[in-house]
C-alpha cells in the first residue's frame, strides 16, 4: 500500500491465518459493521499480477499528475 508515492502500512498487528479465498471485498467499510470510512478515495488500483518497482512508480507518477498532486 502506497500514500502519495511513500509505502504505507496496513497495520501491525497479526493477520491471523484465515481463509482468503473468493470473498466479497469490503472497500471502505468493515463486513457487517457500521463502521465506514469518512472521507474520499481519489484513486484505487488493483491488479491480478506481482507489479515491479518501475511499473508502482511509474503509475503513481501518471495518477499524481493527472490529479495535479506533486509526490
Amino acid at each position: 500500500m502506497k500514500v502519495d508515492g511513500i509505502t504505507a502500512t496496513d497495520g501491525t498487528g497479526n493477520k491471523g491465518t484465515g481463509n482468503f479465498g473468493n470473498y466479497p471485498l469490503f472497500i471502505a467499510a468493515r463486513n457487517q459493521s457500521s463502521l465506514f470510512f469518512n472521507g474520499r478515495i481519489h484513486q484505487f488500483i488493483v491488479r491480478g499480477v506481482l507489479s515491479a518497482a518501475d511499473e508502482i512508480a511509474n503509475t503513481g507518477a501518471y495518477i499524481a499528475e493527472k490529479s495535479g498532486v506533486t509526490l
